[in-house]
């Protein structure tokens, strides 16, 4: 690869904020060790270390965590143990929901909980047009009957 088109590749990830970080996007563009290295004026050695700890970490499949117990603090907050973190992939920010279950408290991510909803209403929904389609259609003939 020239040097030209290995400045221009070191330049297209300028923008990302960590070392890392540019050796994976000039990774997943398929590009070498070495070029990666090249592009980036680092040691080869860095670049092996970042891309080998990815794999490995790709390769570990999370366990499933066992059941732990956690404690309440002074202020109410509890701290969820980094197994299940990795579990349930929850990263600095991330959202919950706190439902009191019919077992204790239930803290789900959103998107589990949206499912949870569809199936305890799946029972109570009917096949065929929504109601809001229908509300839609209703409105219009009500329209249409007035102007005549």
């Amino acid at each position: 690869m020239s040097h030209q088109a290995t400045h221009e590749l070191g330049l297209s990830v300028a923008h990302l904020p960590t070392k890392s970080a540019k050796i994976r996007a000039l990774a997943r563009k398929g590009l070498s060790r070495a070029d990666i290295a090249r592009a980036l004026d680092i040691r080869y050695q860095h670049v092996r270390n970042v891309l080998v700890s990815d794999e490995e970490k790709a390769d570990k499949a999370p366990v499933k965590p066992e059941n732990m117990t956690v404690s309440v603090d002074s202020a109410g907050r509890i701290l969820i143990p980094a197994a299940f973190r990795e579990w349930y992939q929850l990263r600095e920010g991330s959202q919950l929901i706190l439902t009191a279950g019919t077992q204790g408290l239930e803290l789900l991510p959103p998107s589990r909980a949206v499912e949870k909803a569809r199936a305890l209403l799946k029972p109570f929904l009917q096949p065929g047009p929504h109601l809001s389609e229908e509300l839609v259609a209703d409105r219009r003939a009500e329209a249409a009957s007035e102007n005549g």
